[in-house]
């Protein structure tokens, strides 16, 4: 079997998720959405994020539902995640589909 017959795919990102290294962080998404047919993306709970990964799960959630790709986060956002979430306004603006992304359900602590 090739690697790209995988239906579902998880990956393990590294724990900089900022502007540092978002070219990085893009390029292993990129690929990943562009070869299966489900990913998932597993976020390190002592990972370093900032605005520029938010905004890149949110290009790749795009890209990914007009490709008919299914994406999602292995984990609800943690803590860290969350407050970027929230000082960033994203979270104030959430839909229900979004809240189902980012929080798996979970209320907002």
């Amino acid at each position: 079997m090739s690697e790209n017959s995988i239906l579902n795919f998880s990956i393990n990102l590294p724990s900089k998720l900022n502007i540092k290294n978002i070219s990085e962080v893009h390029n292993i998404i990129s690929t990943n959405i562009s070869s299966r047919k489900s990913l998932t993306i597993h976020i390190p709970d002592d990972s370093d994020v900032d605005l520029s990964f938010v905004q890149l799960i949110e290009s790749a959630r795009i890209r990914a539902k007009s490709s008919g790709v299914g994406f999602n986060l292995a984990e609800a956002a943690n803590a860290r995640l969350r407050d970027v979430l929230d000082r960033s306004g994203f979270a104030a603006a959430f839909s229900e589909e979004d809240e189902k992304f980012w929080f798996h359900g979970k209320a907002r602590q």
